[in-house]
């Protein structure tokens, strides 16, 4: 039952001890979450218990001509079968299955929050008290999707386009839902100016206005695999309703806008066109330093606009809860725009205040939300090794 909170405990600790050392706040810290999650039973997560699990089994015993009939009548996407199918050689034990998609899935999070993050503690500890870790123990095949995403991050920061949409049409064979990252690229262009952050909210709230017609059109078309939500008046057709738990998760965002505006705005951060993140280490024998990462970042101006759009799908999961499943795409760059910003923070009083602010802030809300969101959010409570 207290599994989830002994690893947070363990992330604060990690984070006192290790956090000026990337790599060994990174490494030590995602080890243990890693481990809790491929030692995990199948019972632990919702679509984990009802279909992944035994899904896995009956797709490594298929043979490879059976695996088309199994996609026209399943609503897998071919690339998530072929994976399965592939995984199934080495054993049609679904805790295989568990196994590879945990040290994937998070091992891919680790490496972007290394490569990325200008505040690797609270990076991680956002990822973690925002439920993030939970959710991705049970929407395993668009974890995979979002992990394959966080590798193509990097041609995307880089501008290499090209390669950037190649990797993400990959992540889109796992969820087709992924080929809403090739909406990235545009916003990698728009500039830190008024007009376009209104006029961009605003043809985000006419997409608002037409959601009904456009989600009827993507279902028809590319993301046939959710039309039966919608047909069969599941609860994914229609809105969540207005809860304390479904606030706090937009105003995580809508915090992190607003102290990246008054902040960073004023020290002329939103200008820089590129950052990069190094990070200096003395050799063991040697006295010498040398760089072990110099690797181009996003802009913060790109990283608005994602924390804009995903505090807009938050709210447009009120009229439909699909919504917020395309959303999962956008939400983790607010936790790498809060970092920067707060380590942009130049009083040093303001900087206290703001960084104790947001850690006591999630810490509240996590311990407040933990259990209805472990259970009934994502079924990952009670928490259960696999040999119980």
């Amino acid at each position: 039952m207290y599994m989830y909170i002994f690893v947070l405990f363990i992330i604060l600790l990690n984070g006192i001890l290790n956090g000026k050392k990337r790599k060994v706040f990174v490494i030590s810290s995602f080890a243990l979450i890693i481990l809790v999650a491929a030692l995990r039973k199948y019972t632990v997560g919702i679509d984990l218990a009802e279909h992944y699990a035994s899904r896995f089994t009956a797709i490594a015993n298929l043979s490879w001509e059976q695996i088309p009939t199994f996609y026209m009548i399943h609503t897998y996407d071919f690339g998530f079968l072929i994976f399965d199918k592939l995984l199934g050689y080495i054993s049609d034990n679904p805790q295989i299955f568990i196994i590879a998609t945990s040290v994937i899935i998070y091992g891919s999070v680790a490496r972007y929050i290394y490569r990325h993050s200008e505040n690797v503690v609270m990076e991680t500890f956002l990822f973690f008290t925002s439920f993030t870790m939970m959710m991705y123990l049970n929407i395993i095949a668009q974890a995979l999707a979002i992990a394959i995403l966080l590798f193509a991050l990097d041609y995307l920061a880089s501008k290499k386009y090209a390669m950037y949409a190649l990797i993400v049409l990959l992540a889109a064979l796992i969820h087709s839902s992924a080929l809403i990252c090739l909406g990235f690229i545009p916003l990698t262009f728009l500039p830190n100016k008024r007009k376009y952050i209104i006029r961009y909210i605003i043809l985000l709230l006419v997409l608002l206005l037409g959601l009904d017609e456009i989600v009827n059109f993507l279902t028809k078309t590319v993301f046939q695999q959710y039309a039966y939500y919608f047909e069969s008046g599941s609860y994914h057709g229609s809105g969540i309703s207005i809860s304390f738990n479904s606030l706090f998760q937009i105003s995580m965002h809508i915090i992190t806008i607003l102290i990246a505006v008054i902040f960073m705005k004023r020290g002329g951060v939103f200008d820089e066109s590129r950052l990069t993140i190094s990070e200096h280490r003395k050799r063991s024998f040697f006295s010498k330093t040398y760089h072990l990462s110099n690797i181009p970042q996003f802009t913060t101006n790109f990283l608005l606009y994602m924390s804009i759009s995903a505090a807009v799908f938050r709210i447009l999961a009120y009229q439909s809860y699909i919504i917020t499943r395309m959303g999962f795409y956008f939400y983790f760059f607010s936790f790498t725009l809060l970092s920067r910003a707060t380590r942009s923070i130049r009083n040093a009083s303001n900087k206290r205040i703001i960084t104790g602010f947001i850690y006591i802030y999630m810490l509240i809300m996590f311990f407040i939300f933990y259990k209805s969101a472990g259970v009934n959010s994502y079924g990952v409570l009670p928490y259960q090794f696999f040999w119980q």
